[in-house]
């Protein structure tokens, strides 16, 4: 199933709402679930009203901080919406998001491919250290989304 990133160079050109509005879109074809993997503190669950209690990017790190647990994304996911997209919010957190993404290491991708049809990730800004690459390299396509400037 493929996975669609998208990720910004610079803070604040509106990537976390592309990522939702694709998502949205998509869900209505078939089963699309979208992650908050954005290591500079998600702001998916604040976008679409959600709660961060229980279930999210960090309760899946959780479940999985045992190298033999079996991770299924799509149980740690909130519903948004009319549509019911499933979203895998991530923390407000930055640390927390890093902590939880370096802690799945190589099975989140997996984890995230089994869950749905089509996955989209909000990766956030880019920076050349962030656990978020290791991800970044395994997905199918990935959109850098840029605020254009008049010069």
């Amino acid at each position: 199933m493929p996975i669609i990133a998208l990720m910004s160079a610079k803070q604040g050109p509106g990537t976390t709402i592309a990522a939702l509005a694709l998502a949205v879109a998509w869900s209505g074809r078939q089963l699309t679930l979208l992650a908050d993997l954005d290591c500079g503190g998600g702001d998916l669950i604040s976008t679409c009203d959600l709660t961060t209690e229980g279930k999210g990017l960090v309760s899946l790190a959780v479940t999985g901080r045992h190298g033999d647990a079996d991770l299924d994304a799509a149980t740690h996911t909130q519903v948004f919406g009319a549509t019911q997209l499933p979203i895998l919010g991530g923390s407000p957190s930055p640390v927390q998001c890093e902590q939880a993404i370096s802690m799945l290491g190589r099975r989140l991708t997996p984890a995230l491919r089994d869950s749905a049809e089509t996955v989209t990730v909000d990766a956030g800004r880019y920076h050349h250290s962030a656990p978020i690459n290791a991800v970044l390299r395994e997905v199918d396509l990935l959109l850098i989304v840029m605020r254009p400037t008049v010069t």
